[in-house]
């Protein structure tokens, strides 16, 4: 392997790992915002629009987890990444 492989391949991984990061912190904003929909009751954060329904709680729980997941997952915290997974699946499961 030569070092111009390596280098493509370091480039690959530095581009995953951002599109990763850029996608967990959206997510994470996103369940965030729903969240303090639901605790301050403004119907803006919780529903987009009129004609769409309302993103349910534990919806924006499960968004929330996942969204940590993968920042988890962005900066290495395989431990963070196995609990925000299993607890996804719980609520998933409710």
């Amino acid at each position: 392997m030569n070092s111009g492989e390596s280098t493509d391949m370091s480039q690959c991984t530095t581009f995953s790992n951002t599109v990763v990061i850029i996608t967990g912190g959206v997510t994470l904003a996103l369940a965030l915002m729903v969240v303090t929909g639901w605790h301050t009751h403004n119907i803006l954060l919780i529903q987009v629009s009129p004609a769409f329904a309302p993103m349910q709680y534990n919806t924006a729980m499960g968004f929330l987890l996942c969204g940590a997941g993968l920042l988890a997952i962005a900066f290495d915290r395989r431990r963070l990444v196995m609990a925000c997974g299993v607890l996804v699946v719980v609520i998933g499961l409710l």
